[in-house]
């Protein structure tokens, strides 16, 4: 059974509907797929968990002579793909693939509109000056050129808007300062020096855990700080 899905993809993702970046000449959104599983879909996607509902509507919202092109995921398998995934976007006129080497900042570059579920195009779009439509909850989201999808989103207004880089920066330091400290993953351990104090380490995790959660249980986790 996984053989014969795995043959139906590899021919649905031969057959794809594509187009070269060269070829391509009105204005055009570029979407990027994500890699599935993943939690940038899964979970943060919300009721656009499928990136083919986010396309089905981003296609409702192009202006006469727009398209959407989309790049695959240059990491993704067949089983959460499928010759489906492939076929149904045949099916709407105004999708199209471009090829999985074509440079994705060719296509930042060039796209009027830069869409996404949350992934980090969006971002690299604001970083660029340029605003993106988010569909999911991206951590970006709220911030300066981040729009998150709604049924009369606008997008030749939405290509003509700019993101001025201090306003930005300004925007992620208040983000930032506003976050729980990290947690350093065990293989950036030895950047600490060898003079690290674990204990206090373990202490700001533990802390940092607690804020967080207080976002989903605030009487209750509040109680656990003041104890502490």
């Amino acid at each position: 059974m996984r053989r014969k899905q795995r043959q139906e993809w590899a021919q649905g993702k031969r057959d794809r509907k594509r187009i070269a970046l060269n070829a391509q000449q009105g204005a055009f959104v570029y979407f990027a797929l994500h890699y599935e599983p993943e939690a940038s879909t899964s979970a943060a996607g919300g009721e656009f968990n499928s990136q083919l509902d986010a396309l089905c509507a981003l296609s409702a919202l192009l202006p006469a002579g727009w398209r959407i092109l989309v790049k695959e995921n240059p990491q993704q398998g067949f089983l959460h793909r499928s010759a489906v995934f492939y076929e149904r976007i045949r099916l709407i006129p105004n999708i199209a693939f471009v090829d999985d080497d074509c440079p994705s900042q060719d296509l930042l570059e060039r796209a009027q509109v830069v869409a996404t579920i949350s992934g980090t195009v969006g971002f690299g779009a604001m970083l660029a000056g340029r605003a993106c439509s988010h569909f999911g909850t991206p951590w970006y989201a709220g911030l300066p050129g981040a729009i998150a999808y709604h049924a009369r989103l606008d997008l030749t207004l939405h290509a003509l808007q700019r993101v001025q880089k201090p306003e930005l920066d300004a925007a992620i330091n208040k983000l930032l300062s506003q976050s729980a400290n990290g947690i350093i993953a065990p293989r950036f351990a030895h950047l600490l020096g060898p003079e690290a104090n674990w204990a206090s380490y373990a202490d700001i995790t533990a802390r940092s855990l607690a804020a967080i959660a207080a976002l989903a249980a605030p009487t209750e986790t509040s109680n656990i700080l003041e104890q502490n």
